[in-house]
């Protein structure tokens, strides 16, 4: 496409801009945008538009050290398919994202010298209750013990379900309710 060979233009416009790291595969969509806005010599307010709104993400990636990494990685592959998490063998372990980004990330890697991650409590994104409902049922389908079954927590105005994962550890999917 067109917009391909003045990726480099844009990515120079973004840095200028204060963006403090560009990913290809996080920002495919944001190139084309950026493209059609130059063409039309409107980067400046999509550029001011685009560093003030986009958020990036609090946390880049977690790890979890498993007992038994073939029970830890089925659990997470079921449990977070639903989300729209994938997973991929990487360096004796398992990471999993989002589908189409590439951060934030989750790890699972096998005991060795390290110790069990216990007691830790995560908590997944989802797109909507039907979402977490689904992750609740694929994660008891997949070993989980559930902790609490979806519901609406008022005082967070979140749907949530919370299991244990294989070594203990408290899994939520939460739903954040529109204002």
């Amino acid at each position: 496409m067109a917009w391909d060979r003045d990726a480099e233009v844009i990515r120079t416009v973004l840095r200028e801009a204060g963006r403090r790291e560009f990913s290809e595969r996080h920002g495919r969509f944001m190139l084309r945008e950026l493209y059609e806005a130059w063409q039309q010599d409107s980067v400046p307010a999509l550029v001011d538009s685009a560093v003030m709104t986009e958020r990036w993400p609090f946390i880049h990636h977690v790890t979890f050290i498993a007992a038994d990494l073939e029970a830890s990685t089925r659990f997470y592959t079921a449990a977070l398919k639903p989300l729209g998490v994938v997973g991929e063998a990487a360096d004796g372990g398992t990471e999993f994202w989002e589908e189409e980004v590439d951060t934030p990330s989750f790890g699972l890697y096998p005991v060795g010298d390290a110790t069990v991650t216990r007691g830790a409590h995560i908590a997944f994104t989802a797109r909507d209750r039907a979402a977490v409902d689904a992750f609740h049922e694929a994660a008891l389908a997949a070993g989980g013990k559930s902790r609490h079954e979806p519901r609406l927590w008022p005082e967070y105005r979140a749907y949530c379900a919370f299991v244990d994962d294989p070594d203990g550890n408290n899994v939520e999917a939460v739903y954040k309710e529109q204002a």
